[in-house]
């Protein structure tokens, strides 16, 4: 039986449906990072006393935004037209090429030391909700978030500071068939809890990603400029030691704890193509692999001669 949270995940919003399968714009791979844009949200607040920080942290504060957003939904505050943020960042509307188009938020959440940096990215149309983005998370601070991995203690995470951006467009490093990703946060390949794959049959899940979150800026992507499976084989890629480790937390359910673990490390990879670089580009704002709504899967793209 599908349990009433999972119910949740799916909406039906007739104008956010129509809006992600009726782009208006077509463009490549290439050109799409002119048109690539996000509203990104900085919150610094002071590391609540007791806290054991780690990357349960960005799973606990989506959770903690979420439901004050899914409140908010419930009550049918005034200013949801639209949508409300609920239904734009936590709800699936449209699919695309057999799967859900992805949600337009991403999150990382960074220990630093005497205080804790959350991280939210808006991107392209989701940027409408950014009041309401900014006004739930700081709910979220003072009513109170985790201490430590699946922790009962809830403590408020005293608010410093906050500040956001509009970016309109993404500047990209000039085209190079040979580059490092440099995981800032573990990779897990798959969607499910299990880990099976690797980087190398990611790539694939990365393009289709990267063109639904065009979506969200009303942007279909052309097919001849979407690499083909022969020039995705083609492609060498090599851990580079000796960082490679794995790393996660645990996640409880009704059943007891699930493992979310992926893996940390640099991988050289060699055969690029300029639609590729593109991705691979814009992926450093939206992420590789599964786990990418607990803050998994960032990286750093990097041209591999300057490193």
């Amino acid at each position: 039986m599908t349990s009433p949270q999972r119910k949740d995940r799916f909406g039906d919003n007739p104008w956010l449906k129509d809006w992600l399968i009726n782009p208006k714009i077509m463009t490549s791979y290439t050109h799409l990072p002119e048109l690539w844009k996000q509203t990104v949200i900085y919150f610094i607040c002071d590391r609540p006393k007791a806290m054991e920080p780690g990357l349960w942290m960005a799973r606990s504060a989506r959770g903690a935004m979420g439901r004050v957003l899914k409140g908010w939904h419930d009550q049918g505050r005034p200013h949801c037209w639209p949508g409300s943020a609920f239904e734009g960042l936590y709800q699936s509307h449209a699919m695309l090429n057999g799967e859900h188009v992805p949600k337009p938020l991403g999150i990382r959440v960074t220990d630093c030391g005497e205080t804790i940096e959350v991280e939210l990215r808006l991107f392209a149309e989701a940027g409408m909700w950014r009041d309401d983005v900014i006004e739930a998370m700081t709910t979220a601070f003072a009513s109170g978030i985790g201490l430590w991995e699946n922790g009962k203690i809830l403590r408020p995470w005293p608010l410093r500071d906050w500040w956001w951006e509009q970016q309109s467009v993404r500047t990209i490093e000039p085209f190079t068939s040979r580059a490092v990703l440099s995981f800032e946060t573990p990779f897990k390949p798959g969607a499910t809890d299990l880990f099976a794959g690797d980087l190398e049959n990611s790539l694939e899940g990365l393009l289709k990603r990267v063109a639904g979150m065009a979506r969200w800026s009303g942007i279909d992507i052309s097919s001849n400029s979407k690499p083909t499976p022969t020039a995705l084989a083609a492609l060498k890629l090599i851990e580079i030691p000796p960082d490679h480790c794995l790393d996660g937390f645990v996640k409880q359910n009704g059943q007891g704890g699930i493992a979310v673990v992926g893996a940390r490390g640099k991988t050289h990879i060699s055969g690029i193509s300029e639609e590729l670089w593109s991705c691979l580009s814009l992926g450093q704002d939206i992420g590789i692999g599964g786990h990418r709504a607990y803050g998994f899967g960032r990286y750093r793209c990097e041209i591999a001669g300057r490193l």
